[in-house]
């Protein structure tokens, strides 16, 4: 909790979020990791498994989490653009999905996903299609 609330004190206009890392041994998750972690310097967009950290405060005045089927943690992420710091901490998450599937195809279909949502995309036809 440590990092948390020296967050929440020093940067109380700002969301947080933590670097990802799989409960997965290899070179596969460790570069589907690294390659989250610099999606979400460069352009902001963490996701949810990164666990996003925000004030009640900063979340009403931004209007809330979006209700979508899918990529509202993309859209939350929007809504906070140039008020996400990273955290110096990390977020373990399952590999499930990746390792059922394989590293490269569920990379390959997140960043399919991500891109047909950034180009407007009907957030219900991609949550049909991702969840299938």
């Amino acid at each position: 909790a440590g990092v948390v609330q020296q967050h929440m004190n020093d940067h109380p206009g700002k969301a947080g979020y933590f670097n990802l890392r799989f409960r997965a041994k290899g070179m596969a998750p460790r570069l589907v990791a690294s390659a989250a972690n610099v999606r979400s310097r460069r352009l902001g967009l963490p996701y949810g498994d990164q666990g996003l950290l925000i004030s009640h405060t900063l979340l009403d005045r931004i209007g809330g989490i979006p209700e979508l089927p899918l990529m509202e943690d993309v859209a939350l992420a929007r809504l906070l653009r140039g008020r996400l710091l990273p955290l110096d901490a990390v977020a373990l998450t399952s590999a499930d999905r990746y390792q059922s599937r394989g590293w490269l195809r569920q990379s390959c279909r997140n960043l399919s996903t991500l891109v047909r949502y950034l180009l407007g995309a009907d957030p219900q036809k991609l949550a049909e299609r991702y969840r299938n």
